[in-house]
């Protein structure tokens, strides 16, 4: 009977991962989620591209599951508007708790 009730006991309390512990954090908390978001992306945002492009970036933002960011030169920021999708494919490969919906450069 000990046995049972041992098995049972470390059944519920059996230790997660952090990684598993961080995902149900950023489930019960929609606002902290939105900021680790935007943390994690901004973060591969910068340390992902060329010294051009991060030179070009301007502020970055998040909002309901879009990425905004800031591009200054107009036709870098074209360029980056047509393979939009393809990039936000990128960033979500690389992010591992959270996704973005769609990025977008203004």
């Amino acid at each position: 009977m000990f046995d049972e009730d041992q098995e049972l006991y470390l059944s519920y309390n059996a230790p997660k991962s952090l990684g598993d512990a961080i995902a149900s954090m950023l489930r019960s908390n929609p606002e902290f989620a939105e900021a680790f978001t935007l943390a994690v992306a901004k973060d591969l945002w910068l340390k992902s591209n060329t010294a051009p492009i991060v030179n070009a970036t301007g502020e970055v933002s998040f909002r309901s599951g879009v990425l905004f960011i800031q591009i200054f030169n107009p036709s870098l920021r074209a360029n980056l508007n047509a393979m939009r999708q393809k990039i936000c494919n990128q960033l979500n490969e690389r992010m591992e708790l959270v996704k973005l919906r769609e990025v977008k450069f203004v």
